[in-house]
């Protein structure tokens, strides 16, 4: 009896990826669009561990990580033959991130402007040759998360994907969870998807 009391106590899952156990805010750099393409694989590099970025254009989508002393550097490729093969470089400055050009032929656009160096603000949206990519100062995610994610490593039902982190991890959690015979409370604001998430991942 204590048993089956123990199994079927309530868990409540809050759709808040602000409340993940393990919580670090870290800026991420999200590829949205491609105007060459008519679809694209969204991709999210957390800039968290790095000091340098530099983009460039690359023959497919990759990212490069090391160190060169006390200084880590990233190398993002992207597929774009309007990206220079050394297009533009995210220099991480106290507590901000600065996008700076590389004399690039087809400059780097902020918000719409082209700018030689520019200071990155949350939600900025970013444009070299013909990718666009949007910048997030503070995004929270799990501690031991990967420093990318892509649109393949997504495999949930349409309304389930997500680029966040955290978000990724609680759904993670909450499928593990409806593996069980633990009772679960969706709980959430009107319109953040509690019906969605109990139709996919509590049947």
């Amino acid at each position: 009896m204590e048993r089956r009391m123990r199994n079927t106590l309530p868990f409540a899952f809050d759709i808040d990826d602000r409340k993940d156990r393990n919580p670090a805010a870290a800026a991420c750099l999200f590829l949205v669009a491609q105007a060459h393409r008519r679809r694209v694989t969204p991709l999210c590099v957390q800039l968290g561990s790095a000091d340098r970025v530099k983009l460039s254009r690359a023959d497919q989508h990759c990212v490069d990580v090391h160190a060169d002393g006390d200084v880590r550097s990233m190398r993002l490729g992207i597929v774009d033959a309007w990206i220079s093969s050394n297009h533009a470089t995210l220099v991480r400055e106290s507590s901000c991130w600065k996008i700076v050009d590389e004399r690039s032929m087809n400059g780097t656009f902020v918000n719409g402007r082209r700018h030689h160096a520019a200071v990155l603000h949350d939600g900025d949206l970013i444009e070299l040759g013909r990718t666009f990519f949007v910048f997030r100062e503070a995004v929270t995610v799990p501690l031991d998360a990967s420093c990318v994610m892509d649109g393949f490593t997504l495999d949930r039902p349409a309304g389930l994907a997500t680029m966040t982190p955290a978000l990724t991890e609680r759904f993670d959690e909450l499928a593990r969870l409806a593996a069980s015979r633990t009772a679960i409370v969706i709980q959430g604001p009107s319109g953040s998807g509690k019906e969605l998430i109990a139709r996919h991942s509590l049947r």
